[in-house]
């Protein structure tokens, strides 16, 4: 049986829990391409809803989850969302033997509105994605998505936060094929964060690095990029993302995740 749109924000409530992030529950797959965050029909020709297309689940989902004290990572890779082209071309960078396969996601998160692309690829693998859709949500006056809020990432566990969860480096049409490309971490929190601190450690029991990055701050409605260091030997690290809540001065719930550097 199918759900009414106008109940399937109720279900994800129940099923997930008012006040998690979205990227934590994902639900069932409702198209052999990539893992819907629901379980959506598909939409009719023009519908910018967050729908069941014909090899990803793509679209605008309404921004009802609780706010919380999270810090996400929405982007690693390197290269920017265009939509100059009808395609954009996506590469995930290989994890040998770290996973069978990965979450492709898109994703443009504030305050006002959540667009989402979710996708299951092969731990390494291209993707031509179509972005019609996404040219729609931005032309519209209704949405007038900006993608300099748009992140890529490419992840096991449905990109959930938590110590486990992998994420591997995806280049777009601009950079693949560079032989070492400048590696970017996108960041956003679920609200206005100061006293940033960014820690890298080797799986392989290296000293921690950490980037200086002077005053640095998050917020809801931008994302925020951290540059890799140069010189990183290639490996597995353990990420660690600390921040203050601005407003209450508490420390607040860190990002910690793992992420390979090729």
């Amino acid at each position: 049986m199918v759900l009414p749109r106008r109940l399937q924000p109720l279900l994800l409530r129940v099923a997930c829990g008012a006040t998690l992030s979205l990227a934590v529950c994902a639900g069932a797959s409702a198209q052999p391409g990539g893992p819907c965050l629901v379980t959506p029909p598909k939409a009719a020709s023009g519908d910018l809803r967050y729908s069941a297309l014909d090899d990803r689940c793509e679209g605008v989902l309404p921004r009802y989850v609780g706010y919380g004290d999270n810090i996400e990572l929405v982007g690693y890779g390197a290269g920017d969302i265009d939509t100059a082209t009808p395609i954009m071309h996506v590469e995930v960078l290989e994890a040998p033997g770290k996973a069978d396969s990965l979450t492709v996601r898109a994703l443009s998160l504030t305050a006002r509105k959540r667009y989402q692309m979710d996708r299951t690829l092969a731990a390494r693998g291209r993707y031509e994605w179509p972005l019609g859709l996404l040219r729609q949500a931005v032309s519209s006056p209704d949405i007038k998505l900006d993608l300099a809020t748009m992140g890529l990432v490419a992840c096991t566990n449905r990109c959930a936060n938590r110590p486990d969860t992998l994420f591997v480096p995806v280049l777009v049409a601009q950079v693949a094929g560079a032989a070492r490309p400048m590696l970017t971490l996108k960041l956003r929190a679920d609200v206005f964060a100061m006293n940033v601190r960014v820690r890298l450690q080797p799986q392989d029991g290296g000293s921690a690095i950490e980037p200086n990055l002077g005053r640095m701050e998050l917020s809801s409605d931008d994302l925020t990029s951290v540059s890799l260091p140069t010189g990183l030997k290639a490996g597995e690290y353990r990420l660690e993302v600390r921040a203050t809540n601005s407003q209450t001065m508490q420390q607040m719930s860190s990002l910690r995740v793992r992420i390979v550097v090729p």
